[in-house]
């Protein structure tokens, strides 16, 4: 009696781990199906949409002009409000314009274009330079006073900064 008992203990521990394995299959089974059947479709309208939204905007990019022509400013630098003198930042930026004659205008005033920049951009806290929505709005703003300068609306179409430093 003492022996069969002691058969019946690994019987038992063996359909133990047989239990075991039998749910870890099952459960390895029904999650295979869930990404089959509930979370791949899903994923694939996800992908289909953003194809479509990348189509769309490939299709919008190609209504907008080509890029116009660049004249580059270099090394202005400035002190941040705020900052003295212990900060400083140092921007090169490009001007982007559709009218060829142009350029000749924009190196003439080249260094009142320079002048505005650092007085306008002297106003700025080391934050403000340091955030990228603030960073839009001094572009915008940068953009405006070139257009002031060489008197024509809408002549610079875009600003880049090519290069931005702030130490």
């Amino acid at each position: 009696m003492a022996e069969e008992k002691k058969e019946a203990v690994p019987v038992t521990k063996k359909s133990k781990t047989m239990v075991i394995l039998i749910i870890g299959v099952v459960l390895l089974l029904v999650s295979i199906a869930l990404v089959m059947f509930v979370i791949f479709p899903k994923y694939q309208e996800m992908t289909g949409a953003a194809q479509e939204q990348a189509a769309e905007t490939k299709e919008a990019t190609d209504d907008k002009p080509a890029i116009g022509l660049i004249y580059k400013i270099s090394n202005i630098t400035v002190n941040p409000k705020g900052s003295l003198g212990r900060r400083f930042a140092v921007f090169e930026v490009a001007l982007e314009y559709q009218e060829p004659e142009l350029d000749k205008e924009i190196t003439t005033l080249e260094p009142i274009i320079i002048d505005h920049f650092i007085q306008f951009l002297r106003t700025k806290t080391v934050m403000q330079l340091t955030q990228e929505e603030e960073m839009e709005k001094i572009r915008a703003e940068m953009k405006r006073i070139v257009n002031k300068i060489l008197k024509k609306e809408n002549a610079i179409t875009n600003i880049f900064f090519t290069r931005y430093v702030l130490e």
